[in-house]
């Protein structure tokens, strides 16, 4: 099957040339490229949360539209990889050299920084189609908003999908939160789940479904101008009134509902 290999890097310092970034999937080099992007830039994505209380005696609905800003490399690789024969854990790594930095009299004054971010692996299938792509965003985000499910949802180690970025929090995920000067290398495992082959960090015990982030939605928006907003209702019913405490208190349960209808993800049988 498939795969698009995408990573995103930039050069903030530098000095004596560009350094090099090679790729390897299970010890076989796909691709090698020169850091050669200087530059970043804000990427965004949208979301609109309505909120709805019912109630014999009170109605009210209020509505915000926020919108996340990120920062990001302006240029990004992406390698075409098949990953058909591949086993279900693998390994990919990446590797900066020539990343040269001058120490003069055991101090350092100038110096290469790289940053890379992001690193994702998405089947090509998912990412060339549109609504498939925008279902499984929404879907997520409708899964993480949710309080009533938000204790069983939690309480798994769950895989980040596509990948990693600086805004990624994971366990074990931190070599992508600072610039890193001289040569280095970054190891991810590729492990096979829910029919697809996924990163995930070198440490994590990956149990349930995976879930997106919002950088991942900004991210999109930004490379292919396809521009969509995740819409989200939450409805608080407030028809039970307390007895214990005064008699005009309401108890007021919720529901998160998405403004169309998608299925709702399985969380109680994910593996």
């Amino acid at each position: 099957m498939k795969y698009y290999l995408i990573i995103g890097y930039q050069l903030l310092e530098k000095h004596l040339g560009y350094p090099t970034l090679r790729i390897k999937i299970n010890g076989h080099t796909v691709d090698e490229f020169s850091c050669d992007n200087e530059q970043s830039t804000t990427i965004a994505m949208r979301e609109c949360v309505t909120v709805v209380h019912h109630g014999p005696f009170y109605n009210k609905t209020s509505e915000a539209h926020d919108t996340l800003h990120f920062r990001s490399p302006k240029k990004f690789k992406v390698i075409e990889v098949d990953l058909k024969d591949a086993p279900d854990e693998g390994e990919l790594t990446l590797d900066v050299d020539k990343n040269y930095s001058n120490h003069n009299n055991g101090f350092m004054n100038k110096r290469s920084m790289v940053v890379i971010c992001p690193v994702y692996l998405i089947r090509k299938d998912i990412l060339d189609n549109e609504s498939v792509l925008h279902n499984i965003i929404k879907r997520f985000r409708k899964a993480r908003f949710e309080r009533m499910d938000a204790k069983k949802w939690n309480l798994k180690v769950r895989p980040t999908w596509p990948g990693f970025s600086t805004y990624t929090v994971e366990k074990g995920a931190d070599f992508l939160w600072s610039p890193k000067g001289g040569n280095f290398r970054i190891d991810f495992k590729i492990i096979k789940k829910h029919k697809t082959h996924m990163l995930v960090s070198g440490n994590s015990i990956t149990k349930g479904f995976f879930h997106t982030d919002e950088f991942f939605h900004a991210w999109y928006n930004y490379q292919f101008k396809r521009y969509f907003e995740t819409e989200l209702v939450i409805e608080k019913n407030i028809d039970n009134w307390s007895k214990e405490a005064f008699p005009w208190t309401p108890v007021s349960t919720m529901e998160v509902v998405p403004s169309e209808k998608l299925k709702k993800i399985n969380n109680s049988n994910e593996d």
